[in-house]
């Protein structure tokens, strides 16, 4: 997935950081995509995107234990992009505000779903 092939309405040279969300169909909620769901036994995670002029991502799904792919099915909905600027967190202090807490960052930057 490359972010740069999206219409976003982004600017990439303000982007400081950027985090990934979907919705977990059987929670009915927004889940970063660095989560393990213990319960259906899976672990979702995502490389790349260190280099903010590329923005591309691998997406994993594998067993929640890492030992192979996850073998079901898995549909991702509503794939949801926050990107930050450098000047709207360069003042939060640390430990504030979980960049990972897709509820929490729409309730801290007033965004809309």
């Amino acid at each position: 997935m490359s972010l740069k092939d999206l219409d976003l309405e982004i600017d990439f040279d303000e982007i400081h950081s950027i985090s990934l969300f979907f919705k977990d169909p059987n929670l009915n909620e927004m889940k970063s995509l660095a989560y393990i769901n213990l319960e259906r036994d899976y672990r979702i995670f995502y490389e790349g995107g260190s280099d903010l002029e590329e923005l591309d991502y691998t997406i994993y799904i594998e067993n929640a234990d890492g030992t192979n792919d996850f073998g079901s099915s898995f549909e991702l909905k509503n794939l949801t992009i926050i990107g930050l600027n450098i000047s709207k967190i360069r003042d939060i202090p640390t430990g504030t505000l979980d960049y990972r807490d897709f509820d929490e960052l729409v309730d801290y930057f007033n965004l809309q779903d």
